[in-house]
Parts: C-alpha cells; sequence; structure tokens
C-alpha cells in the first residue's frame, strides 16, 4: 500500500492543492510528528487536524486556519505567523519562540495558559495577553 505523502509535501504543492484535498476528503487528517522547514503557506486549512508535536521552522504561514486542530506541543521557530486563527485550538505546551506573530487570534483556544513564547514579537495577536514572553 502506498504510503500518504507527509503534510510538509503536500503544502509545497500549493494552497489551492491542499484546500482542494481537503474539500474532497482525500488529505489525511494526522500529521502527529511532521517537521515543516521553509515552508511558505497562505490560506491553507489545517483546521481539525491532529498537528501533535509538529515542528514549524523558518515558516511563513499567512492567513492558515488552525481551528479546532490540536498542537499539543507543537514548536513554531524562526517563523513569521500572520492573519492566522487559532480559535478553539489544543494549544497545550505549544512553544513560540524567535518569531513575528502578527494579526491572530487565540480566542477560544484550549490550554492557552501552557503556551510558552521565547523572544517572540507579537502585534495584534488576541488570547495571549496574558503569557509573558521569556526572553534571556
Amino acid at each position: 500500500m502506498a504510503k500518504s505523502p507527509t503534510l510538509d509535501v503536500l503544502l509545497k504543492t500549493g494552497s489551492a492543492s491542499w484546500n482542494a484535498l481537503r474539500k474532497s476528503g482525500q488529505a489525511p487528517l494526522d500529521h502527529t510528528g511532521a517537521t515543516l522547514t521553509q515552508i511558505f503557506c497562505a490560506d491553507a486549512d489545517l483546521s481539525g487536524l491532529s498537528l501533535v508535536g509538529t515542528e514549524w521552522d523558518r515558516c511563513e504561514l499567512n492567513g492558515i486556519d488552525f481551528r479546532n486542530s490540536d498542537l499539543t506541543n507543537a514548536y513554531f521557530h524562526h517563523c513569521r505567523i500572520r492573519d492566522c486563527q487559532f480559535e478553539g485550538a489544543n494549544v497545550e505546551g505549544v512553544s513560540f519562540e524567535k518569531l513575528k506573530m502578527v494579526r491572530c487570534s487565540f480566542v477560544g483556544a484550549t490550554n492557552v495558559d501552557s503556551v510558552e513564547l521565547e523572544d517572540a514579537d507579537l502585534d495584534d495577536v488576541e488570547g495571549l495577553e496574558e503569557i509573558e514572553d521569556d526572553e534571556d
């Protein structure tokens, strides 16, 4: 049996291709432990996915829908994250390190109090106001 393409391969084909796979029900929903490096992605629907333990390194994420996804222990490092929705997502243990985040919403996300911020530049981000950046 052929192995399903990994999330990074699917996203590198473009958001339109990914979203078409999602809409048709052909995209896998579990991407636990995926590593995504230097991905540029805009307007992709990643809602409701299992993204547990995923690593996002040097990614440019614009308009991504993470609503209701499980991002437990995900790690975002050296990323630019703009206009993304994390409403209803489980963000338990998520780490945002050395990144820029603009106009994102975590309103209604669960386990926000466990999010780790280190050298994170947040601009107009809703729902993370109570989290302190642990800059060294």
